[in-house]
């Protein structure tokens, strides 16, 4: 950077004005001087207005530098103070929206709560209808079939009351569309509403006992359960098989899980959490049990080779004292000895 001071003592270094012009022979007292004093005294002074050339050039920089300074700290200043101004407006755009995404999830939750509600009041009116429906399968499809005609006949006489009686406890009678029957090429399931429980129960009761047939077809009578409720059934497969093998009657509960009688406890299980872990119980006391049997088996089998060896042992003592393996002729050869 080039200050005034430097201009200036630039000026003066090209001989555009010396500030200590060399001295006549008359400033002498018409002496002549010596030159070596002369060039001396014009060093010192050099040097003296090159010190204060430097001093003012320093001043002058230091000054610059300063207001170069201020006018950066002031520029930089404007500028945190727009960063803050933005940072402040972003500060409230960022609650602005945390508010309304606050007011968005609550107003979701009440929007899930409700349709959860309503999915519940949906599924308790399908589950009391699908209590009082059975499905039949088998029975041929027909074009122009009344279901009614061809259905409830033989299944009053199979329940053993008058078709009268059926006809007004029947609310509903259809067919459902299955995708296994269709690529199966299988007949249809048919779905028969009854008013009550007790017609179906009814039925699911009697088909244990025996089978319905209707135009030489035999007819098989499920209860009418849910695609979800199959599914969540499913998953207690390994258990229920486990109960079966063990003799262990269940019976399914509602809405999930099942319940049975063990030990003398009634048990309650409706998670698959539950389920496995009972699950576990019985293999352990299946497992003890096997060990149990084995150990009692060992036992009689020893017990039993403990006999055989006594029983050898007493045929053998029981050899050593017979007469006969003594004397060749035996007993009849010593008879003979007396009687002589």
């Amino acid at each position: 950077m080039e200050t005034r001071g430097t201009k200036s003592r630039k000026e003066n270094m090209s001989g555009g004005g010396h500030s200590n012009p060399r001295r006549n022979s008359m400033e002498w007292g018409g002496k002549q001087p010596d030159i070596s004093t002369v060039i001396l005294q014009e060093l010192r002074e050099f040097k003296k207005n090159f010190k204060l050339e430097i001093r003012e050039e320093q001043k002058a920089l230091r000054g610059e530098i300063r207001e170069d300074m201020i006018s950066q700290t002031e520029t930089l200043s404007r500028k945190i103070d727009l960063i803050n101004k933005d940072i402040s407006e972003i500060k409230k755009e960022v609650k602005s929206t945390v508010k309304k995404t606050v007011d968005l999830e609550k107003k979701f939750m009440k929007l899930e709560k409700q349709q959860t509600y309503e999915e519940a009041l949906i599924q308790i009116q399908e589950k009391r209808h699908r209590d009082k429906a059975i499905k039949i399968r088998g029975l041929e499809e027909s074009e122009n079939e009344n279901l009614e005609e061809r259905l409830l006949p033989p299944l009053a006489k199979f329940l053993d009351v008058s078709l009268e009686m059926l006809e007004s406890q029947t609310d509903k009678i259809f067919r459902v569309s299955s995708k296994i029957a269709k690529e199966k090429g299988l007949p249809r399931d048919i779905v028969l509403c009854f008013t009550s429980t007790r017609l179906k129960e009814r039925c699911i009761q009697r088909n244990y006992k025996e089978n319905l047939v209707i135009q030489g077809s035999q007819i098989s009578i499920f209860k009418d359960l849910s695609l979800q409720t199959i599914k969540q059934r499913q998953q207690y497969k390994p258990l229920t098989a486990l109960l079966q093998k063990k003799n262990i009657n269940y019976r399914w509960s509602n809405p999930e899980g099942i319940t049975c009688w063990f030990n003398n406890k009634r048990i309650r299980v409706n998670s698959l959490e539950k389920a496995k872990e009972f699950q576990k119980n019985l293999l352990l006391q299946e497992q003890q049990e096997y060990d149990t049997d084995q150990e009692v088996s060992s036992e009689e089998g020893e017990i039993s080779g403990k006999d055989l060896h006594s029983d050898t042992e007493r045929e053998h003592s029981f050899d050593n004292l017979d007469p006969s393996k003594e004397n060749p002729e035996g007993a009849f050869g010593k008879a003979k000895e007396l009687g002589k």
